[in-house]
């Protein structure tokens, strides 16, 4: 019965597993049941139908918040400017940017990366990218992408034009899924 109740697991919400692990004896399936609820805990798609703000330090050190976007479709790009991937997909942002328009679009980025030097030197060879960087110092990874289940980049959540969060892997299908909410 626990070996069972363990494979299925996965599928619980994070008070269910607590609620199995109580019951359980003690040993390895009370502490993976445990485990399960910790990472349902982390899992960005509880935030989803929920309102949704992102708030930070800008990369100049100023202070921002997605609550100045109300009324736009809003982009939320947990990335890196060493991440390969995540620089693959910079220019489809850009492109997405410019078809939508900034009336209609806003983009900001959440960015992962360690070092200030690194990230400068990115965005100065690419200054198209223009849109607000979040930037943590002293961190090995984002605080933002920790608190919202992020492990690993490129991430992208997509947030209404309410304030809503209605994606946490809005890159799937990018186009479809920002013309959805634009509209």
């Amino acid at each position: 019965a626990v070996t069972f109740c363990l494979s299925i697991a996965g599928g619980l919400t994070a008070d269910e597993a607590r609620e199995l692990a109580r019951h359980a004896p003690a040993g390895v399936a009370r502490e993976q049941l445990l485990a399960v609820a910790e990472r349902a805990d982390r899992d960005p798609r509880r935030l989803l139908g929920a309102p949704f703000t992102v708030e930070g330090t800008l990369l100049d050190g100023g202070p921002f918040s997605t609550r100045s976007l109300r009324g736009k479709v809003v982009l939320v790009d947990f990335w890196a400017s060493w991440c390969a991937p995540c620089v693959r997909k910079m220019p489809d942002l850009l492109r997405l940017l410019r078809e939508k328009g900034t009336d209609n679009l806003a983009i900001v980025g959440v960015s992962c990366d360690r070092e200030e030097r690194a990230l400068r030197a990115f965005l100065a060879a690419h200054d198209d990218y223009d849109w607000p960087q979040l930037f943590a110092k002293d961190t090995t990874w984002h605080p933002l992408a920790t608190a919202h289940g992020v492990t690993a980049i490129p991430r992208l959540f997509l947030i209404d034009r309410r304030g809503v969060l209605r994606s946490v892997d809005a890159a799937a299908e990018l186009d479809a899924l920002v013309q959805r909410y634009i509209d």
